[in-house]
Formats: C-alpha cells, sequence, structure tokens
C-alpha cells in the first residue's frame, strides 16, 4: 500500500519518530480552497534566463539530518515509487507557477490533494523535491544520481544511480547532501507560500519539456531494473492508478491544449488551465478566460454512451437484416434457400475477414504510434544526452579555465613571494651594513676612550712625578732647614759630624733622587706599557674589525652574489613556469575548444541524424498507414458492393420464386401438391442421357 494512503511503521535512530500524515482519498477535494493561486497560464512573452542552482556540495552547510530504518524492508521503495506516480500524472502538462529563491526559479505542480512537487535545474540536470498534501517537508528528493527517502524530517532511505538502496551504513557523504536537500526542501517550501508566483515562460516550457519526459523516463527504466520495487509496485499500482486517474485527465487536457497552441505557431493567448470545480470558488480563479472547470470526466461518459448507442444501433440494424433474410429463405425452395444461406456465410466469412483485418491493421497501427513515441523518446533522450554532453564539455571548459587562473595565481603568488624575498635579503644587506657601520662607530668610540684614558695616564703619571718632585724638593727644604738648624744649634760641633751629616745628606738626597728617578721610570715604563698595550689592544681591535668587515663584505658579496643567481633562477622559473602555464591554458583551451566543438557537432549530428530518421519513420509509418486505410477502403468497398450483389441476386431469385408461384398458380386455379423438385445431381444425369441419345 503506497506511503500517501498510510503511515509506514520506522525505527528511530537516536530520536523519537513522529509518524508522516496521510494522503486524502482518491478524488476527495481539499479541505480549503488554495488561498494562492494553484496554476498559472504561461507567459508567451520574452522568456528570463534558466538559471542552475547550486549542486549539492555548494549548499549551506545544514545540522545532521536524524536518520532512522524502516521496520518493513518491503515498504523500501514506497517513497520513489509514490514520486514516479506523481511525476508520471504530473510532468506531461506545463507548470503550474514558479517563484524566485536564493538566484533560481524553481517550478512547481500542484496537484488536486495539494501535492506539490518542485523542480530546479542544475548543472547535470534537475533536481526535484516531492511533498506530501500541506506538508513543509519533502518526502522524497531526487537529483541526477541519487534519491533521498524522508519521513517526517527524517532520513530512512538512500537510493543509488540505478535505484538500487544503499545499506544505512554506506551512506558516506550522502547523509550530509540529505541534510542539506532537507534545509533546502524547507526553505523552498515557505519562500512558495510567501513569494510572489509567477507564470512560467512558454519558451522555457517548450525547452525543457523533453528533458524532463527524458528525466522521468530514467526514472521509469530505474523502477524496471529494481526486482523489489517492481513488487511493490505491482502491489499498490491498483490504488495509485485510482487516486491519480483524474489529475491524470485533467494534465492531459492541459497537455492537449498546449499542444494545439504550439500548431497554431503559439498565436493569441495561452490556454486556460484546467482546474476542480471547487477551486472555480477561489478569489484567484473568477476568471472565466483563464480558468475551466474539467469536463474530461464528463465527456469520457458521454463517449462511452454514444458508443454503446451506436453499437446497439447496429446490432439492431443486424438482427432487422437477419429477421429479413430469415422470412426470405423461408419463402425460397430448399435449393435456394441453401445457395442464398452459402452465399450469406461467404459474405459473413469476407466481412468476419475484413474485421480480422481491420482489427490487425488497428493494431498495426497502435504498434506503430508505440514504436514511434518510443522512437521519439529516444530522440529526444539522445537530444537531452547531447545537451548534457554539451554542458559537461562547458563546465569541463569552466574548469580548465578556473584551474589556468588557479596556477596563473599561483605562479604569481610565486613572483610576489620571490620579489618580497629580494626586498627581504636587501633589508637584510641594509641592516648588516648598518650593524657594521654602528661596530666600527663603537670601535672608534673604544678607540677614543682607550687614548683618552692613556691621556688621562699619562696626565695622572705627571702629575704623581710633579708631585713627586715636590714633595722630594720640599723634604730636601726641610733637611735644609734642619741641617741649618742643626748648624746653628751646633755651631761648634765637630766638623767631622758637619761633614758626615752633609754626606749623609748627600747619600740621601741621592737616595732620593735615585728612588724619584726609579719612580719616575717606573712610571714612565707602566706608561709606555699602557700604551704599547692600548695600541696592541686598539691594533688588535681595529684588525678583527678589520677581518670581521672583511670578512661581512666577503659574505655580503657572496650573498649578494647568491641572491642574485637566485632571483635570476626564479625570474627564469617564473618566467618558464609561466610560459609553460600559458602554453598549457593555450592547449587546455584549445583542446577544450575542439572537443566542445566535436562535442557540439556529435550532438548537432545526433539530433539530425535523430530527427531525420524521426522524420523518415514518421514518413513511411503515414505512408503505410495511407496504404492500409486505403487497402481497408478498398476492401469495404468489395464487400459492400458483394454484399449488393448479394441482395440483388437474392431480390432477383424472390421475384423469379414469385413468378413462377404466379404461373403455377394462374394455371392452376384449384390449389395441387407441389410436385418435387429433381435433384440437381438427377438433373445432371439427366442432362448427359439426352446429350447421348439426342433422339
Amino acid at each position: 500500500m503506497s506511503i500517501k494512503i498510510r503511515r509506514l511503521s520506522l525505527i528511530p535512530i537516536g530520536a523519537a519518530l513522529v509518524l508522516g500524515a496521510c494522503k486524502p482519498k482518491p478524488n476527495e477535494p481539499t479541505a480549503a480552497l488554495p488561498a494562492l493561486p494553484a496554476t498559472l497560464p504561461l507567459d508567451n512573452s520574452a522568456a528570463p534566463m534558466f538559471t542552475p542552482a547550486p549542486a549539492a556540495r555548494a549548499l549551506p552547510a545544514a545540522a545532521p539530518v536524524r536518520r532512522a530504518r524502516l521496520a518493513r524492508p518491503e515498504e523500501a521503495y514506497a517513497y520513489p515509487d509514490d514520486a514516479w506516480e506523481m511525476g508520471d500524472a504530473l510532468f506531461d502538462a506545463p507548470p503550474d507557477y514558479a517563484f524566485d529563491y536564493d538566484g533560481s526559479r524553481p517550478w512547481a505542480w500542484q496537484a488536486y490533494d495539494d501535492s506539490v512537487v518542485f523542480v530546479e535545474p542544475v548543472d547535470d540536470g534537475y533536481r526535484s523535491y516531492y511533498y506530501r498534501p500541506g506538508d513543509r517537508r519533502p518526502y522524497y528528493v531526487r537529483d541526477p544520481d541519487y534519491g533521498y527517502g524522508y519521513d517526517d524530517g527524517q532520513l530512512v532511505a538512500v537510493y543509488g544511480p540505478g535505484g538500487a538502496l544503499l545499506p544505512y551504513d554506506d551512506y558516506g557523504p550522502r547523509a550530509d547532501y540529505a541534510g542539506r536537500y532537507l534545509a533546502r526542501a524547507e526553505a523552498l517550501m515557505a519562500a512558495s507560500r510567501r513569494d510572489r508566483r509567477q507564470a512560467v515562460a512558454r519558451a522555457n516550457w517548450q525547452a525543457q519539456a523533453a528533458a524532463i519526459a527524458a528525466s522521468q523516463a530514467r526514472f521509469a527504466q530505474q523502477q524496471a531494473q529494481q526486482a523489489a520495487w517492481r513488487d511493490y509496485h505491482a502491489r499498490v499500482a491498483a490504488q495509485e492508478a485510482d487516486h491519480w486517474a483524474q489529475e491524470r485527465a485533467r494534465r492531459r487536457d492541459e497537455a492537449q491544449g498546449f499542444a494545439d497552441w504550439q500548431r497554431r505557431g503559439f498565436a493569441g493567448a495561452a490556454p486556460a488551465r484546467v482546474i476542480p470545480a471547487e477551486w472555480q470558488r477561489a478569489d484567484w480563479a473568477q476568471d472565466r478566460q483563464r480558468y475551466q472547470a474539467q469536463q474530461q470526466a464528463r465527456q469520457a461518459e458521454q463517449a462511452r454512451a454514444d458508443q454503446r448507442a451506436a453499437a446497439e444501433r447496429q446490432a439492431q440494424a443486424m438482427r432487422q437484416q437477419q429477421a429479413v433474410l430469415a422470412a426470405q429463405q423461408a419463402r425460397f425452395a430448399p435449393a435456394d434457400a441453401q445457395r442464398i444461406r452459402q452465399e450469406q456465410a461467404q459474405v459473413q466469412q469476407r466481412l468476419a475477414q475484413q474485421q480480422t483485418m481491420q482489427r490487425q491493421a488497428e493494431a498495426q497501427q497502435r504498434q506503430i504510434q508505440q514504436q514511434a513515441a518510443q522512437q521519439q523518446a529516444q530522440a529526444q533522450l539522445r537530444v537531452v544526452q547531447a545537451q548534457a554532453a554539451q554542458r559537461q564539455a562547458e563546465a569541463q571548459q569552466r574548469l580548465a579555465q578556473k584551474q589556468g587562473e588557479q596556477q596563473q595565481e599561483q605562479a604569481q603568488r610565486r613572483l610576489v613571494q620571490a620579489q618580497a624575498a629580494q626586498r627581504q635579503a636587501e633589508i637584510q644587506q641594509r641592516q648588516i651594513q648598518q650593524q657594521a657601520a654602528r661596530d666600527r662607530l663603537q670601535a672608534q668610540q673604544r678607540l677614543a676612550q682607550v687614548q683618552a684614558a692613556q691621556r688621562q695616564a699619562t696626565q695622572r703619571l705627571a702629575q704623581q712625578r710633579e708631585v713627586q718632585q715636590r714633595q722630594a724638593q720640599q723634604a730636601a727644604d726641610r733637611q735644609r732647614k734642619q741641617d741649618a738648624q742643626r748648624q746653628a744649634q751646633a755651631d761648634r760641633a765637630a766638623q767631622a759630624q758637619r761633614a758626615a751629616d752633609a754626606q749623609r745628606a748627600a747619600r740621601d738626597r741621592q737616595i732620593a733622587d735615585r728612588q724619584l728617578q726609579q719612580q719616575a721610570d717606573q712610571a714612565q715604563r707602566a706608561a709606555q706599557a699602557q700604551r704599547a698595550a692600548s695600541d696592541r689592544q686598539a691594533r688588535d681591535q681595529q684588525a678583527a674589525q678589520a677581518r670581521q668587515a672583511a670578512d661581512l663584505a666577503r659574505q655580503q658579496r657572496a650573498n649578494q652574489v647568491r641572491a642574485d643567481q637566485q632571483r635570476l633562477q626564479q625570474a627564469e622559473q617564473a618566467r618558464r613556469a609561466g610560459e609553460a602555464q600559458r602554453q598549457a591554458q593555450a592547449r587546455q583551451a584549445q583542446q577544450a575548444q575542439q572537443a566542445q566543438q566535436a562535442q557540439a557537432r556529435n550532438a548537432q549530428r545526433q539530433v539530425e541524424v535523430a530527427q531525420a530518421e524521426v522524420a523518415r519513420r514518421q514518413a513511411a509509418q503515414a505512408q503505410a498507414q495511407q496504404a492500409a486505410a486505403a487497402r481497408q477502403v478498398q476492401q469495404v468497398q468489395q464487400a459492400q458492393q458483394a454484399q449488393q450483389a448479394a441482395a440483388a441476386r437474392q431480390a432477383a431469385q424472390a421475384q423469379q420464386v414469385a413468378a413462377r408461384q404466379a404461373a403455377q398458380a394462374a394455371a392452376h386455379p384449384h390449389p395441387q401438391p407441389a410436385a418435387p423438385r429433381p435433384n440437381p445431381q438427377q438433373q445432371a444425369r439427366e442432362r448427359e442421357r439426352r446429350q447421348r441419345n439426342p433422339g
């Protein structure tokens, strides 16, 4: 039983489950009239651009979708089967309306029971969202490769490219895509209920109708490839057919109206949209030029009644004709009656053969029409495949261009990095030069400090010598004064003592002079040693600084040479990479252009071949149908002529019999028993005997 008719049993995974809503009974009107226009006539003005929606990986990140398991695995295909049934009932007719969302313009089909399907184009096909009546979240989402089944916002199944059910633990990135699709589906439903609904452009529907039909055909192929899906569909097919019967009739009327409008070259206003009778009470459906109630059911019932009346009239005519023939046969002689019955049997046999041939011709015509429809669908599929190949080539070209741009950006980034490295090396070189200048200045400052220290030491030594000399002079003065005092006091001292004192004083002076001279020599030698040490230190520092400066200069020159070489190599590599990149981009662009042109030519050839094949087969079928119709007309004419001839013979025989009876009655006024009529075989033998014996 369908998921729309009853709830499925689920096993929730980590969350409580709220079961989904039920679908209204077949042909049951919705509880309330649609507040917004549920359908709009097509717009025959200029068609807006058909902008693709983002791919799954380009959609905004969404919260992880809740997941659940089906308690009854045999119902796993309820979700795609309901979606396929809905699309099979709706997609033959133009969309009901469109609305703007996120830079794209999805199409919407809204059914009698308020169920809705949204379709938006993507780069490699279409993405469809299927909703139960009144729900804001979908029960199924289908992209060009995969399908996703939901129940009350929970992910319950994922289906692969061929329709196969994927294992629960092997969803991979599809679980993330399912969350993004669910978020977008809720946003689409909110936008369709909030924003202004717009008419679908006639040119866009005319251009995309075949592609949508081909997508629905691939959906049907997936159903045919999966045995479990086929088994489920067989169980619910009758109920689904009953549910969608009224909707199918409505969409057939709209598809026929669009086809008639197309045959008229889209002249005049767009066909009115077919709506349920109860919808005519809605405010938006008051214009009878734009909306008309569906009359398909009443028309079909009237057609069936007309067929039954025609069949009854034909049967009554046959019964009357048989009664007339039976009355004539009752009046005819047995031989005439037998011949008439034989001729009547032959006529009926020919009529039966003609009817059989007519049924065979009709069956062949239906088969030819089916084959033509299949061939047309295959041709449309080839056209769609060619268009898809062309879109894929364009996508590859865009990818190649994007890769070329990325490679060019990378080369530019490498060039900028090389230039930045060069500037950094120059900055480091300037910093090294500035550091060397600072080091030289500091060495000069230290040398000046050493020289100043030397000058201060020399000054201190000179001051010490002067002090020592003054002290020695003062000591000598004091000694002389003491000697003078002693001499004055001891004028009468012995001359020897004075001489000894004088000698001792002389020796003391000599010793003092020698000490002063030694101290001066020591101070001078110390100053000289200090000056020599300072000079050696300064010379060593200057030599070290010179060596450092020379090493630094050599290192800087080597670094400069290496930096120059690296810059040259980088520049050469960048030039070669840029040249190779430009050549590769040129080759890729040329290859992509050639591939695109080849694909376009192949697609054009395929389209032309398909169109020529379809035209040839249609012409052949038309000729065959004309020939068959001509043969049927000829056979019917022959049968009518045979019937007329048989009726004429029967009338002539009846007249002959009546004439004979009238002659017999005139010759024999009194009724006489009729002589037995000889057997035809006896008459033949009698004629042979007379021929042998003429006398």
